[in-house]
This record gives C-alpha cells, sequence and structure tokens, in this order.
C-alpha cells in the first residue's frame, strides 16, 4: 500500500483538490465506500490525482494514474509557483490600494472640515 501525499498548506487551505468521479473510475475502500478523486498539489506530485476515502480512519489511498514525465512535473511546479507568486503579489497589491484609499477618505474628511477664513 501506498502512503497518501503530504499536503502543502497555503493560505489556510489544503493542497488536495477533489474531481469529479465518473461512473467507471471508482474504487472502493477499506471501509466499503466509493473513494473520491483527489488531486495532489505537494512538491513531489503536483498535479497528480489519487484515490482517497472521506471517512476520517480510514486510510485508503491508491494513485488514480502513473507518474507523470518530468518535463510535465517541470512544467506543473513552475506554473504552480507562478500562481503562488501572483497571488502574493496581488494580496500586496490589494492592501496598497486599501491603504491608499483610506488616506484619500481621510484627506477628504480634513478639507471638508476645514474652515475658511478671509
Amino acid at each position: 500500500m501506498n502512503t497518501p501525499p503530504t499536503p502543502i498548506t497555503h493560505s489556510g487551505s489544503n493542497s488536495f483538490s477533489r474531481q469529479s468521479v465518473k461512473k467507471d473510475e471508482h474504487r472502493t475502500c477499506f471501509c466499503g465506500r466509493r473513494a473520491r478523486i483527489c488531486t495532489s498539489w505537494t512538491l513531489k506530485n503536483p498535479g497528480r490525482r489519487f484515490y482517497k476515502c472521506g471517512m476520517e480512519g480510514c486510510h485508503f489511498f491508491e494513485w488514480f494514474e502513473e507518474d507523470f514525465s518530468p518535463k510535465a512535473l517541470e512544467v506543473i511546479t513552475h506554473l504552480n509557483q507562478r500562481r503562488i507568486f501572483l497571488e502574493e503579489k496581488l494580496e500586496l497589491v490589494e492592501g496598497n490600494l486599501s491603504q491608499r484609499l483610506k488616506k484619500r477618505r481621510c484627506s477628504k474628511k480634513r478639507r471638508s472640515t476645514c474652515v475658511w477664513r478671509y
């Protein structure tokens, strides 16, 4: 039996995503339930799908497909790193924009409360 991939966490979410299961693509796990197909986003197996039971305590695990080619792994890893970089950059831009909007609102409030003397 293989061991399941260890998830990488990013922004509080784990690195597995669920895929819809086609009628002819299913496995039965140790507890007799139908296993779900998930996608691993670990550094070692990015984008690789596997079967996993949704029942806590059932440790069923089986790879859905064969390993990716080295080139495919390189491309997937690069794209995943780029996605993470862009998400972090977006957070910075949104934070900067929020600060600029707050400063602008304060500036408008100060101008409207000023009393002009001649």
